[in-house]
């Protein structure tokens, strides 16, 4: 993994199951409303969501699943997809939902 893109992962991020910390990991987070997410599977552009959803990339970790909440500072997140680029167990890319928004 280049120097580059784990500098990138500078977000503490902890994965809860049934209210307890399962995992902390560190990610990127983006707004998906500030990118071009045309490039995201099972997000249409063609029609206005209400849904605030973020892009979480990590780094990989076999057992995360959509059963787990995101916690970043004082907010969560329920995720919506996983996807694995490439299937290269390199990174995850994570859409979630912010359920207090």
């Amino acid at each position: 993994m280049s120097k580059y893109l784990v500098s990138k992962l500078e977000h503490k991020v902890e994965f809860i199951l049934a209210g307890s910390v399962v995992r902390v990991a560190f990610a990127e987070i983006q707004d998906l409303r500030d990118l071009s997410i045309k490039e995201y599977d099972d997000i249409s552009t063609g029609h206005i969501s209400e849904e605030e959803l973020y892009l979480f990339i990590i780094r990989y970790a076999e057992d995360i699943s959509k059963k787990f909440m995101i916690k970043f500072k004082d907010r969560i997140f329920q995720i919506k997809k996983i996807t694995n680029p490439g299937q290269k167990n390199i990174l995850l890319r994570i859409i979630a939902k912010d359920i207090e928004a």
